[in-house]
């Protein structure tokens, strides 16, 4: 298939041709004994043979429970599933599987990571059995633990108890939304000496944090507290930073081991002063009643919302305010409950070093609110907006348009009137954002996507948008994602674990999609690229290329010379077999 490249990959792809003229989740194994009437009979004719080995030391793992799962995507979450089945001491296995199709392998073993056959970053290879190859032989190396260790101590070097320390996995950009994202991974609490562990870890990219309380804190419990017990724990990030984004990434292979140690100074808390809420009044069997009052509810948003630990102490006083004590600088959303039937809505609010030790909420709030409104063919199967900011991806609010606002990581979405649920889809929706560049990613039933916005008091160029004050959005969505599958081929045969990526043609391009699609292939070399954003593409596959750095355009320039160039468009199933490059 022909097609005209745009200038910034032309122009990427010429010094290459005139050269060429002269060259990080794994789905758990399920139980014994929750296998159905699915499971294959010790008599099937299919079945999926080889030898479990440590990755590290090669040496064969015994004992190790293996699970084979459909990978068909039609199957959902009530897969057909294999009994479990364990190693012998040479580490050889034999699962009998109910069918032909394709088989996610799963092993098991205490001390190893739980994963797939051949995982690389999330991504792993199914195995593929047909009538003329009922059993497939391999060999599955397994990664063994890693861990993160540490202490956290006080002011005084003493040890902190009880501090919560939460750890979260770094993956990298996906699903043409262009940030890096964290998810939680686990927590812990410090004991007596202050030392905790995090156990049981995947190979991959890490993040520590620690949240403790002052134990001779009184600020929190009086709205006129002694200024010297007035005091807090930040939020804090290894290697001691109470700004997520400077925090430091730990790297772990398969055995690595790590260690995070905190040593946390307390500093003057902040005390907000906001309105009192007012609760309407209400009747029961005719009798009118007065509701308990609602108080706003804060949420960190700088620390990557998290962290659990007790909120911040709410106390009335004598002037018809609300004084909330114990914040530390940060930036926090307020969610206003319905009070008096004017509607739940929310405020952001900015904490800084610099703050006074009591403010008032009107002079922290910072946010600009967006009214928010959808039109075409695909708006039905909108779940979740999410403006990602262009300069720090780290950051982004959401707002899931048919169940209200979501809270998670460091997403936050805001009330607006879009907080019940069961709302129409033509319904204003609003969120709550800090000015600033944000590309639009939307997400639901996963064909829907974005094809422009119209503006209001902000500037909008494709799917980015750039705010200064209070604005609307008309967002275009169209439905009809394309698909790109096939098969992937090496020197002649099946490339097995190859990493297939589409790459947009505008690669490199400003205002354009950035991050490429990816999938690897199966031990047939087949491949699946759903629900791609309708455009013009270039499809290449490298022979177990899972060290190839993808987010580098100069790194992709000798891989892009031999893709193959594809125009996607909506609704389209393309079928296409490519033949894998050397790593």
């Amino acid at each position: 298939m022909s097609m005209m490249l745009p200038k910034a990959l032309a122009s990427l792809l010429l010094p290459i041709a005139l050269v060429a003229g002269l060259e990080i989740g794994c789905p758990c194994p399920a139980q014994a004994q929750d296998a159905k009437s699915a499971k294959a009979p010790a008599t099937s004719v299919f079945h999926i043979t080889g030898t479990v080995i440590n990755s590290v030391t090669r040496s064969p793992v015994s004992g190790c429970k293996m699970t084979a799962t459909s990978a068909g995507r039609s199957q959902g979450s009530r897969s057909p599933t294999s009994d479990e089945f364990a190693t012998d001491d040479q580490g050889r296995f034999d699962v009998p599987v109910a069918s032909a199709g394709a088989w996610r392998l799963t092993a098991r073993a205490r001390g190893y990571v739980t994963e797939a056959l051949d995982t690389h970053e999330g991504f792993s290879s199914a195995v593929v059995l047909t009538s003329t190859s009922p059993t497939l032989d391999v060999v599955f190396p397994l990664m063994p633990n890693a861990w993160i260790s540490g202490t956290v101590l006080d002011e005084a070097s003493e040890p902190i108890r009880q501090a919560r320390v939460t750890l979260q996995v770094v993956t990298s950009p996906e699903n043409d939304n262009g940030q890096e994202s964290l998810t939680a991974r686990g927590a812990t609490v410090t004991d007596d000496r202050g030392h905790y562990e995090l156990a049981n870890l995947a190979p991959g990219d890490y993040r520590v944090g620690v949240q403790a309380q002052v134990w001779y804190a009184q600020g929190a419990q009086t709205s006129h507290p002694d200024p010297t017990f007035d005091v807090i724990y930040p939020v804090t990030w290894f290697p001691g930073v109470t700004d997520p984004a400077s925090a430091s990434t730990i790297t772990l292979h398969g055995g690595d081991s790590g260690e995070a140690d905190f040593h946390l100074v307390p500093m003057p808390a902040v005390h907000l002063r906001l309105p009192s809420p007012v609760p309407s009044a209400g009747t029961t069997n005719g009798r009118q009643i007065q509701p308990p009052v609602n108080f706003p509810q804060i949420l960190p948003i700088a620390s990557s919302g998290v962290f659990g630990g007790a909120p911040p102490s709410i106390t009335s006083t004598s002037l018809g305010q609300v004084d909330t004590g114990g914040i530390s600088p940060g930036l926090y959303q307020v969610n206003w409950p319905d009070s008096g039937g004017s509607g739940a809505h929310t405020s952001l609010i900015q904490i800084t070093a610099n703050s006074l030790r009591s403010l008032d909420i009107n002079s922290a709030s910072v946010g600009v609110h967006l009214t928010l409104k959808m039109d075409g063919t695909g708006m039905h199967n909108v779940g979740q907006i999410t403006f990602v900011d262009v300069n720090n991806p780290l950051n982004a609010f959401r707002v899931n348009e048919l169940m209200g606002s979501m809270r998670g990581g460091r997403f936050r979405g805001s009330g607006g009137g879009g907080d019940a649920p069961g709302r129409e889809p033509h319904a204003d929706l609003g969120i709550d954002v800090l000015p600033g560049r944000y590309r639009v990613v939307l997400s639901g039933d996963g064909d829907q996507y974005l094809t422009g916005i119209t503006a209001t008091g902000a500037e909008a160029t494709g799917r980015l948008v750039t705010v200064r004050g209070d604005a609307s959005l008309l967002l275009h969505i169209a439905s009809g994602r394309p698909t790109v599958s096939g098969f992937v081929r090496y020197e002649g045969k099946p490339s097995v674990g190859a990493q297939v990526l589409l790459i947009p043609a505008t690669f490199g391009e400003p205002e354009s999609l950035t991050i490429p699609r990816r999938d690897q292939s199966n031990t047939d070399g087949s491949f699946e690229l759903p629900e791609v954003i309708p455009g013009q593409y270039i499809l290449i596959a490298i022979d177990h290329g899972w060290q190839v750095n993808w987010n580098d355009p100069a790194t992709l320039r000798m891989y892009l010379i031999h893709g193959i160039p594809l125009d996607l468009r909506s609704g389209a199933n393309i079928k296409q077999e490519i033949q894998a490059q050397a790593p």
